[in-house]
């Protein structure tokens, strides 16, 4: 049993690394939005193709539920929500 126990704790880990990088990814987003450092543009640049096709995703799954269509900053700011809120859920379960 301490081994399956420990593989489990090993894949929650690699999903936090994981939200963790996604949160950042869209912190680095935001900052370029609103205050556009010119040393961030290349970074965001080259982030849009990913943010778009998992805001993209997200639009269908929230449409999929909502029969509704939303701007591309009130699923940015409900994704994020949602990746905080997920994370959250699982700290309070482990």
């Amino acid at each position: 049993m301490g081994l399956l126990t420990n593989l489990f704790i090993s894949v929650v880990n690699l999903v936090f690394v994981a939200m963790d990088i996604l949160l950042l990814i869209f912190l680095a987003k935001a900052v370029y939005q609103r205050w556009k450092p010119s040393w961030l543009k290349q970074i965001v640049d080259v982030l849009d193709p990913l943010i778009s096709v998992v805001l993209d995703r997200f639009q269908r799954l929230v449409s999929r539920y909502t029969d509704k269509t939303y701007s591309q900053r009130t699923l940015f700011n409900l994704l994020v929500f949602s990746l905080w809120i997920t994370r959250l859920m699982l700290v309070i379960l482990l």
